[in-house]
């Protein structure tokens, strides 16, 4: 189970589809429907807002929508690679700002 503040990817729907049994409407990811509206976060980062232990389920700051996502839904943001990634972008942005 991830903590609050934690950056997470959703699965992409390959990832998914490879994974999980699909029944026409949604993908039953280990007990919880991955739902057709939550398709727009495959392949995002996101960062865990609200941890529900008792369920196993979480929520994402940047979910409007408050779906609820469990561990088999996402993986883990390697640290280094988002610091990594972040350190490009500045270096790009100095520059274009030039």
């Amino acid at each position: 189970m991830y903590d609050i503040g934690d950056v997470v990817r959703v699965k992409t729907e390959e990832e998914l589809s490879e994974q999980f049994e699909y029944d026409g409407i949604c993908y039953d990811c280990d007990g919880l429907e991955f739902m057709p509206d939550m398709l727009k976060y495959c392949g995002c980062e996101m960062t865990v807002s609200f941890v529900d232990d008792g369920i196993g389920q979480m929520h994402f700051k940047e979910d409007e929508d408050n779906w609820w996502f469990n561990d088999s839904m996402v993986t883990p943001v390697d640290e280094c690679d988002k610091d990594f990634s972040d350190d490009v972008i500045e270096s790009i942005m100095k520059f274009v700002v030039r």
